[in-house]
C-alpha cells in the first residue's frame, strides 16, 4: 500500500514538474502526454527541461542524450525558415488570385518560384521530421524518476 502512495506522490510531482515547466494546465496532463507533440516542449526548451528534470528528481540522463536525436531535432533557423514561407505563400497566394498570369510571372521571377519551393519543402521536410521523432511522454518521465535513471529501451 505504501508503494502505490509513493507512486501515486511521484506521478503527481511529476505531472506538476511538467505544468509548471511547459506552461501547461496541470489538468490537461496525463502520463500518456507527449512532451514535443502534445506540450510543444522542443529545441532548446526541451533541453533545459531535462535538464531542471534531472537536477530535481535526481535522474541519470546519459542513456536519453545518446538517443536526443531520436526524440528533439536540431532548431531550424526560424529566420530564414520564416523568409522561406513567406515568399512561399506570397507566391502561392499570386498563382490562385491570379491564373491567367502564373505562366508569363513564374517564368520572369525564377528567385520568386524558387523561395516558394524552397519554403514548401523546408516546411514538409520540418514536418517529416516531427512526424518520425520518437515520443517521450510524462509516463517516460515518471519511469526514470522511480529507477532514477533513463529507462526507456531503443531498438
Amino acid at each position: 500500500m505504501d508503494g502505490r502512495i509513493a507512486a501515486d506522490a511521484l506521478e503527481q510531482r511529476v505531472l506538476t514538474f511538467t505544468s509548471i515547466h511547459a506552461g501547461v494546465d496541470l489538468r490537461k496532463l496525463t502520463p500518456m502526454t507527449r512532451l514535443a507533440q502534445d506540450i510543444d516542449i522542443k529545441g532548446d526548451d526541451a533541453s533545459r527541461f531535462f535538464d531542471e528534470f534531472a537536477k530535481d528528481f535526481r535522474v541519470n540522463l546519459g542513456e536519453l542524450n545518446v538517443h536526443w536525436d531520436q526524440h528533439f531535432h536540431p532548431e531550424a533557423g526560424l529566420f530564414l525558415n520564416t523568409i522561406f514561407w513567406v515568399v512561399g505563400c506570397v507566391a502561392l497566394a499570386f498563382f490562385l488570385l491570379h491564373p491567367i498570369y502564373m505562366y508569363y510571372w513564374a517564368s520572369s521571377n525564377e528567385w520568386w518560384v524558387g523561395s516558394g519551393i524552397t519554403g514548401v519543402l523546408s516546411l514538409f521536410a520540418w514536418w517529416f521530421q516531427n512526424r518520425k521523432a520518437i515520443p517521450i511522454t510524462i509516463a517516460d518521465l515518471i519511469d526514470a524518476a522511480q529507477a532514477g535513471r533513463w529507462v526507456k529501451a531503443y531498438k
